[in-house]
């Protein structure tokens, strides 16, 4: 006897009237209320979307920060720009990603260049006064001979505007 005055009273509901399954709202249609409402919805995901957008946009990563990683902070900065990175992280040092060995790394370097300077020829650009240039990133505890040994692969390989990835003060 309770179950049929529950299925009486649900089917008796508003929700059942509202529904499109119910033959009692076949001649029904939608308030104008619900209708403006869906509509001040989607406008308020759209203005959401494009701002995520534009933010995500505006600042991407350039580059990822290894979890163990603490970038040094500097009082004068620029916003970094897309270049070739070149990261020492645990005592490896890696170039666009890639690990590559302190023998070998000059000879990486070269062929980087030799890449970018096709890649602008293509394009029928060339770099300013043809430097190329290169992001180093490390943490701020590696000492400076370890870091010096990066700046002399970039300058023999022939990028002489090096960029270091800092956080700002």
């Amino acid at each position: 006897m309770i179950s049929s005055q529950i299925g009486q009273s649900a089917m008796e509901s508003q929700i059942l009237n509202q529904s499109i399954l119910s033959p009692k709202a076949v001649g029904k249609h939608r308030s104008y209320t619900e209708e403006l409402l869906l509509t001040a919805l989607v406008d308020a995901f759209s203005i959401l979307v494009i701002f995520l957008l534009l933010s995500f946009t505006n600042s991407g990563e350039l580059i990822m920060i290894g979890k163990d990683t603490e970038l040094p902070k500097a009082a004068q900065n620029k916003e970094l720009q897309i270049n070739p990175v070149l990261k020492m992280e645990q005592d490896q040092i890696f170039l666009d990603n890639k690990v590559v060995n302190v023998e070998g790394l000059v000879a990486a370097l070269v062929e980087l260049r030799v890449v970018l300077a096709e890649k602008f020829k293509a394009q029928g650009l060339l770099p300013e006064n043809e430097t190329y240039a290169v992001t180093i990133q490390a943490d701020r505890r590696v000492r400076y001979t370890e870091l010096n040994q990066l700046i002399v692969a970039c300058a023999n390989a022939g990028f002489s505007d090096l960029h270091f990835a800092v956080l700002a003060k």
